[in-house]
């Protein structure tokens, strides 16, 4: 418990430094987008839909051709532009918001151009259709 709670107070922290009271952002390029605008991009070619919650919670359920990547191991996985491409936008999400807002403000630092979804996965029940991996749906 006590390592979720600083896990937790550090992605207010983050959520903090990148997004100023009343939904101004302080850093460029950092935006919100609901899940609606994920629902209407997730199959541009020129975006990426990132998932950034843990492997096991993506394999419960995700959003179809959302890349998992860990906010924990992003570092890493930036410097690999096969697992998150440069090139296209990230919308990048989780379950409650956290998690992608500390993860957009990463990535906009280290150059990706990103907007995170700043609401719950439920939401993304409303508008689209949810994936599971074969595996998850067997042990569930």
């Amino acid at each position: 418990l006590l390592a979720h709670g600083v896990a937790q107070r550090l992605q207010r922290q983050w959520i903090d430094q990148a997004v100023a009271p009343g939904g101004g952002h302080r850093m460029p390029g950092l935006v919100r987008a609901p899940f609606a605008q994920v629902a209407e991009r997730k199959d541009d070619p020129a975006t990426v839909v990132l998932d950034v919650r843990f492997a096991a919670e993506h394999d419960s359920a995700h959003i179809p051709g959302s890349i998992q990547a860990s906010y924990t191991r992003l570092p890493s996985y930036a410097r690999d532009e096969e697992r998150i491409p440069r090139d296209r936008k990230l919308l990048v999400h989780c379950q409650s918001g956290g998690r992608s807002a500390a993860a957009a403000a990463f990535l906009a630092r280290e150059g990706f151009e990103v907007a995170f979804v700043n609401g719950p996965f439920e939401a993304w029940h409303e508008v689209g259709e949810i994936a599971r991996n074969e595996s998850a749906t067997a042990a569930a």
